[in-house]
């Protein structure tokens, strides 16, 4: 199979699966669910196999091995193919091997009346993946993935550990892409010797986030929303100067409950890019492509007081700082960062993945006011949370981003919303209250 550019064709799908059998870069597996267990963890193996080739590979599922190099298409059911979603898979595959397994998923590929799951997987950009994470088969103590382990294909279409056999045909790629200097560490390999792990993604976009909120607050002592978004992929110089940082932010900016970011007045140069920390919200956007911003919660700075005369039994006319949620300044926060990521993610390619997440802590034994216009109950106070925080996270492509984002973000606040016993949200009311409050249609 020669190297294929770009997103296959329907015709190139319903090729590949025919192809099964006839060419040692594709790989027929029978039907299976992907269950973030052991189906996964056998098929993550030959993705790091695969990953590890020349020019990749792509794997079939519904496709069942009757005899040796014989191939029943069974396909694959509906429900086992819905469980084939590209994110989810590369987010479990990803944490168990590094550098990133880049790949696509076509869960939907019919040929003679049958479905069929095709998963492309493309060869290693600089280094050979490695294993970082094991997993053992939990009925007993059969390791399906081996920590600091190199997988390979070898001439039995198997995905087996690297051996002498197997390391000059990897050396040899490797070096076309990197040199010799990987030889080092195929040899500590060999040798038994554990190499240090090496970071994912998700882990250097962690990292410099910690980083960034330790710089602009005193992390121990965070109460509010923490609100982040940033590519899947890491490049600690995605942009290339603070001048282009700010002219995004300024360019994107939006004003719901007040102009956010703020990037008028306070913006200054961090080593990783910029910040404003002077005001009320800080944020941040660094080089790598990471934004960050902290909303302190206003509730912890007053009480809440309800000026109804008719309130429902359970509501109170005081309530302390730091023991109340507003609905309606949730409401603007979640709007205003939603409305604001949908406008600079035009500046990332339409292809880019986005990762975007919301936090709130802390919320324990915290109660939701609502005011006389809101939604059900129509005012008064709920009954206190027992959720330690709030946490929500999304992927999604920047194409796919900007067309839906009004739906991503009801689903943040119907899902913030619920965290409180005694209240419920209906969309139908968030769209009406949004126009009510801010004028923003959201249908």
């Amino acid at each position: 199979m020669s190297k294929i550019q770009g997103t296959l064709l329907d015709d190139e799908l319903v090729r590949i699966v025919k192809m099964v059998g006839e060419n040692d870069e594709i790989d027929a597996k029978r039907p299976v669910t992907w269950d973030n267990g052991v189906e996964s963890a056998g098929l993550a193996k030959d993705f790091a196999a695969f990953a590890n080739s020349r020019n990749g590979g792509i794997v079939v599922i519904g496709k069942e091995e009757v005899e040796p190099g014989t191939f029943d298409a069974v396909g694959v059911t509906p429900e086992q193919a819905a469980t084939f979603e590209k994110t989810k898979i590369a987010q479990w595959v990803n944490n168990h091997f590094s550098p990133a397994i880049r790949l696509d998923c076509y869960p939907a590929v019919k040929h003679e009346g049958k479905q069929f799951v095709v998963i492309r997987i493309f060869e290693f950009d600089d280094v050979p993946v490695i294993c970082i994470k094991s997993f053992q088969r939990p009925s007993s103590k059969e390791l399906l993935l081996k920590e600091n382990t190199i997988y390979v294909r070898n001439a039995n279409a198997e995905s087996i550990p690297v051996g002498v056999k197997e390391l000059s045909p990897l050396i040899g790629l490797a070096t076309r892409k990197r040199g010799d200097a990987l030889l080092a560490d195929f040899h500590a390999i060999l040798r038994g010797r554990p190499l240090v792990p090496i970071p994912s993604d998700s882990d250097q976009f962690q990292k410099e986030q910690d980083e960034i909120l330790d710089t602009l607050s005193n992390k121990e002592a965070l109460s509010g929303w923490i609100f982040s978004f940033h590519p899947s992929n890491y490049s600690r110089k995605r942009w290339k100067d603070r001048k282009t940082l700010q002219e995004s932010v300024a360019k994107h900016a939006v004003r719901v409950t007040e102009q956010y970011p703020a990037w008028m007045e306070g913006v200054n140069g961090r080593e990783w890019g910029i910040a404003n920390d002077i005001l009320d919200v800080h944020w941040a956007f660094a080089f790598s492509g990471l934004f960050v911003s902290y909303h302190p919660f206003e509730e912890d700075r007053v009480p809440y007081n309800s000026s109804y005369s008719v309130r429902p039994a359970n509501a109170q006319s005081v309530l302390q700082p730091r023991t109340w949620i507003d609905f309606n300044w949730s409401v603007g926060t979640i709007l205003q960062t939603f409305l604001f990521l949908s406008r600079i993610a035009e500046e990332y390619s339409p292809e880019d993945e986005i990762i975007y997440q919301f936090t709130a802590a802390p919320l324990v034994n915290r109660q939701l006011a609502l005011d006389a216009f809101s939604i059900r109950p129509a005012y008064g106070i709920t009954n206190p949370t027992q959720a330690r925080q709030f946490r929500h996270s999304k992927v999604l492509n920047v194409a796919e981003l900007r067309a839906n984002w009004k739906e991503q973000c009801l689903d943040t606040m119907v899902d913030f919303f619920e965290l409180f016993p005694g209240h419920y949200t209906e969309r139908e009311s968030l769209y009406s209250r949004i126009e009510q409050l801010f004028g923003l249609k959201m249908r």
